[in-house]
Parts: structure tokens; C-alpha cells; sequence
């Protein structure tokens, strides 16, 4: 965590390349900020501090991002230059030295006491240009197993940021690590008994409930849906709890059922109540992931998890891990329910069957040992007809894995 207070206005100066006369309208912006101070419940006079930002302040975050932007630039220079040694996440693949959102740094380094240094004075460079420090009391450190003891406690002595054994959550996301529990998800089932058990439902009709449930619905649990595949246990709760509410008023005691729930959950065209199902809201958001890994490669994220969990393979034809991590295993949820609606088309057919990456797996051209010249002009659609492969054309051998 990087605190603003105490930001440099001359770095601020520095680091903007806009037009004289955009830069002086920025820095008069923030410089003409005056402060007051209540000491002993009287109001002292005004003063103009010299450096910092305005927390509230609509120009001050993008401000702040240019600050983040040279740290960021910074660190690679350093990566690049093999001072700074990045960790990879899988053998061989990408390297992951820091990741920034907002007034938030994750560094990554090998554990040792070098290592540490480097990144030690790397945030000293970066501290003393920019007038920004670091909020040693929210900060954590973790580490693999199979490093020592000492050597943990060298690099805290040294940091001064303790070692924890669970990051806890991070903008509603429980940041797990291991073996997960449905206990990991209290906080969602608490969120929204917290919500659903107030006395409000005592005296709102059943269309104000149900709007309620919706609302509640759509909100709380549905900013962790997007990455973890909820337990049934979870998913169930939340039903129980919905429906408590819906028919009783107080979301917790046992009430009957005016309809069927398949009836609630229905949309209203088509004489429901629109009412979102847990677990199908679930599969919808995480079928966003597998959406972004079949048209969105270049995200840093879907490299990562792709070169771990699926090397050269296509998304729809991967294996279960025996460990994988906790997003893994719920697009792996996701790709086992959609697989079964997911087909291959072929559009007008004009592109090269060998040059173009129709299989995501790469081009043809690099699956097979060789192809045969006659074949460098076929396209697609000279060996798709009727919605079937007519390899017979082909003089070259396609392995039967591919095709």
C-alpha cells in the first residue's frame, strides 16, 4: 500500500508529457489547494502545502497512475537488465515482477536476501524522486513451503514487512491459498443474510421482496461469481435464503412456496420473475473467462494460465490438474458445461488451412512434420463440406488429434 500523502509537485513536472500550457493548468491545480488545522478546537490559519495530492480530488488517481507508471518502468529496467530476477509461474513461462492497481503494488521476486535488497532499493530510488512512502502496517509477505525459516526471517528483519500465511481478501476476493473450503465463502452467505434478514421484509409486499432479492442478488455475491466456482453448499444457501425471503419476509424461517422455484428464476417475457439462479449466474460469469481466453491471448493473465494449465492445447481440450489453482478450476466448470453447446464453424471458408490458426493449436503448417507442395493452395473450404472433414484432397497426412 502507497500512501499519496507527500507526493513531489517537481517529479509531477517532470513525469507529464503534455503541451506548457496543459502542464501549467495541472500543476496550478494542484498547487492552489490551501489546508487548515483544528487545534484544540480552534480553526488556525490557512497555509499552501508544497507537495502531495488531494485524496477526493477528480484529477488526483490519474495523477497518481503517472507516479505508479515510474515505478513500473523502473522495475522492468531493471528486469531487463537481470538485476531484479522475476518469478515465473509455470517453467518457462511468463515472468511476473509486479502488478499495480490503484494505490496498490504487488511485487514478485526470487527469496533471497539479494533479491530483497534490490527491490528494497528500487522503492528507495522511487521514494526519494517521488515523495511517496510505503504503509509498512498494511503490507504482507508470503513465500513458497520450501523456503527456510531463517531465511524468512532475514528478509522481514530486513523489509520490515511480516510474513503471513493467508493474504485474506483483496476487493471482495478471498485470496486462497490451497486446499479451499465452502468456510472460504462466510463472508457472501453473511453479506447477504445480513441483507435478506432485516425487518424490512416484514413490511414490503412480495413485489418489493422480490425486488430486493434481485437487487441483493445481483450485487453482493455475483463480484466473486466472476472467479471462483461457488460450492453447491454455497449456492444452495443463497437459494434457501432467497426463497425464505421471497415468501416469508424475514429470510430465515421455513415458509410454503407459492410456485416453483424453476418458476421464480424464469424472465419475465417469459412469465417469471427474473429472478437470477446462483449457480447458473455463476457458469454465465466464468464463461467470461473462457470467452477472453479463446479471443483475448494477448492479456497477460490468459498467458499465464495458458502456458500453466494448457501448454499448446485448445481450451476445449484440456485436462484436470490435480492442483490447480482456485480461477483454473472454475473455468474448468465452465468449459465442462459449455462444451457441450460449443461447435465448429467454418465461415466463408477462404482462408489457408495451413498459414491460419483455425485449430488454436497454430497454424497447420507447424503441427505437421511436412505437407505436401500440392496442398499449399488449399483453403478451408476445399476439406469442409456438408459440416464434415474431406481429408480424401489432401496428399498430406493430418494427424487425428488435430482434426
Amino acid at each position: 500500500m502507497i500512501d499519496l500523502i507527500g507526493t513531489s509537485w517537481n517529479l509531477l513536472s517532470m513525469i507529464l508529457v503534455f503541451p506548457s500550457e496543459t502542464i501549467s493548468l495541472i500543476t496550478s491545480c494542484v498547487r492552489s489547494s490551501n489546508l487548515g488545522v483544528l487545534w484544540n478546537g480552534a480553526k488556525t490559519d490557512h497555509f499552501t502545502p508544497s507537495r502531495g495530492l488531494r485524496q477526493g480530488d477528480a484529477l488526483s488517481p490519474y495523477l497518481f497512475v503517472l507516479f505508479m507508471e515510474k515505478l513500473s518502468l523502473s522495475i522492468q529496467h531493471k528486469v531487463l537488465s537481470g538485476i531484479w530476477k522475476p518469478i515465473h509461474v509455470s517453467k518457462g513461462g511468463p515472468q511476473l515482477s509486479h502488478i499495480l492497481f490503484a494505490d496498490d503494488v504487488m511485487l514478485f521476486c526470487e527469496a533471497s536476501i539479494e533479491q530483497v535488497k534490490v527491490v528494497i532499493d528500487t522503492l528507495d530510488e522511487f521514494f526519494s524522486a517521488s515523495g511517496l512512502r510505503i504503509n509498512t502496517f498494511k503490507s504482507k509477505a508470503m513465500c513458497s513451503r520450501m523456503v527456510q525459516g531463517e531465511i524468512k526471517q532475514e528478509i522481514q528483519d530486513i523489509s520490515t514487512i511480516k510474513f503471513v500465511a493467508d493474504l485474506g481478501h483483496y476487493l471482495g476476493f478471498p485470496l486462497v491459498k490451497g486446499r479451499v473450503s465452502r468456510n472460504v465463502y462466510n463472508d457472501v452467505v453473511d453479506k447477504v443474510s445480513k441483507r435478506l434478514s432485516t425487518g424490512k421484509g416484514n413490511i414490503l409486499n412480495k413485489a418489493r421482496r422480490a425486488y430486493l432479492v434481485k437487487s441483493v442478488t445481483t450485487a453482493i455475491p455475483v463480484h466473486t461469481m466472476q472467479l471462483h466456482y461457488l460450492p453447491t453448499y454455497v449456492c444452495n444457501r443463497l437459494v434457501k435464503m432467497e426463497m425464505s425471503f421471497l415468501w416469508g419476509g424475514n429470510g430465515l424461517s421455513r415458509t410454503w412456496n407459492y410456485v416453483h422455484w424453476n418458476m421464480v428464476t424464469t424472465p419475465k417475457r417469459f412469465g417469471g420473475l427474473g429472478i437470477r439462479e446462483a449457480r447458473l449466474t455463476n457458469l454465465a460469469l466464468l464463461g467470461k473467462l473462457v470467452w477472453n481466453k479463446l479471443h483475448n491471448k494477448d492479456k497477460f493473465w490468459v498467458k499465464v494460465l495458458s502456458h500453466k494449465y494448457m501448454g499448446k492445447k485448445s481450451v476445449w481440450m484440456n485436462k484436470k490438474h490435480n492442483t490447480p489453482s482456485i480461477t483454473w478450476r472454475g473455468i474448468q466448470h465452465a468449459i465442462t458445461n459449455f462444451s457441450a453447446g460449443y461447435s465448429f464453424r467454418v465461415g466463408s471458408g477462404d482462408s489457408s488451412i495451413w498459414n491460419i490458426d483455425w485449430t488454436q493449436l497454430g497454424p497447420l503448417c507447424q503441427l505437421v512434420p511436412l505437407f505436401n507442395i500440392s496442398d499449399s493452395v488449399m483453403c478451408l473450404k476445399d476439406v469442409w463440406n456438408d459440416g464434415r472433414w474431406n481429408l480424401q484432397g489432401l496428399a498430406t497426412m493430418i494427424p487425428t488429434d488435430i482434426v
